[in-house]
């Protein structure tokens, strides 16, 4: 199911941010739910953003307008690759080695989010560049989580809130993008309505490696054609439903 929003057309000074956010908690690569290491959602993202980079790269409207940053989370967040421009080497970037976590930090990782968003369209602002609003790709397969128990949406929710808050020029959409245990709910409250996001949840039975190589491929997909269109594109990964 398509989403498109009009935004500027622009020139090649424009800059667009693109976020992959990862969940790496315990459920995403422990042996407890994946027995086949190939084969969990951890696998299949650290061996495949390396070719998601590549495919970007080849395309010649996304290569000097894409900006596109990896970041990581479970108790703590942690950028895992800095923001760049896609041309500028990211595809050159060694393996992405995602770290490996326990619990499910909503609170903390959209709290990171909004520093690092802040930063770095500051810093593309300061090099005279046009920025578009960022995107946010949010791949969880859990409920946010900490200390053994349900982290209350009164303790997550403000941190998304305030990341999207209207008063900030450049915040961001968000896709949320769900497998496992998340429910539709939590999904469709990460999810922007302005500007327009997404959520999407697994279909039953799909498996998580496949669910994982089609949002890369969906990923691609809306880098690549917003970047050539000039405004936001987005479908449904296959095996997966729209809620929101």
């Amino acid at each position: 199911m398509p989403l498109q929003e009009s935004l500027d057309l622009g020139a090649s000074y424009e800059a667009w941010p693109f976020y992959v956010v990862c969940d790496v908690s315990q459920s995403m690569w422990h042996q407890r739910w994946h027995p086949n290491e190939s084969l969990s959602p951890h696998y299949v993202m650290n061996t495949s953003f390396a070719g998601m980079l590549e495919a970007i790269d080849k395309d010649i409207s996304a290569r000097h307008i894409a900006h596109l940053s990896v970041i990581a989370f479970h108790d703590s967040a942690e950028v895992v690759t800095p923001l760049c421009e896609v041309a500028d080497g990211a595809p050159a970037a060694p393996i992405y080695t995602l770290p490996k976590g326990n619990q499910t930090n909503y609170a903390g990782v959209f709290k990171k989010l909004a520093t690092v968003i802040r930063e770095d369209t500051r810093r593309l602002t300061e090099q005279r560049r046009h920025v578009k609003g960022p995107a946010v790709f949010f791949i969880t397969d859990g409920q946010p989580e900490v200390g053994g128990s349900r982290q209350a949406d009164e303790v997550w929710l403000p941190e998304r809130d305030k990341l999207v808050d209207p008063g900030f020029a450049y915040r961001p959409r968000i896709i949320a993008l769900g497998l496992g245990t998340v429910d539709e709910r939590t999904l469709r409250r990460v999810a922007t309505t302005d500007p327009p996001g997404a959520a999407c949840i697994a279909d039953p039975g799909t498996t998580p490696a496949d669910l994982l190589r089609s949002i890369i491929d969906i990923i691609v997909f809306s880098v690549t054609h917003s970047s050539a269109s000039g405004s936001f594109v987005f479908e449904t990964p296959r095996g997966m439903r729209r809620v929101a």
